[in-house]
């Protein structure tokens, strides 16, 4: 467990976790999508809370755009699917 220092109080604690670690990114291609859970390259994971999807170019987008056979590139956080990026077709 991390100890935040006494004089930075809470709010330093609440935005370094709202920053997300998110480390590397996993990519493949979507075989699933559920109203709390995404299926790529035919492994399932649940969605994050606090989940961000978008485009290549950073449009938003909702889970409800998200199809069976888009490229993706996304970021574990706390064992969920925290970040999307939707890849442009190749």
């Amino acid at each position: 467990n991390l100890v935040a220092p006494a004089w930075s109080g809470s709010q330093a604690w609440a935005q370094a976790t709202d920053k997300m670690e998110l480390g590397l990114p996993t990519e493949g291609q979507i075989t699933n999508v559920g109203p709390n859970s995404i299926e790529v390259e035919s492994r399932l994971y649940r969605l994050h809370q606090k989940l961000s999807i978008t485009r290549e170019g950073g449009q938003p987008l909702a889970v409800q755009d998200l199809q069976v056979g888009h490229g993706v590139q996304f970021w574990l956080n706390e064992g969920a699917v925290a970040k999307i990026i939707v890849r442009n077709p190749r």
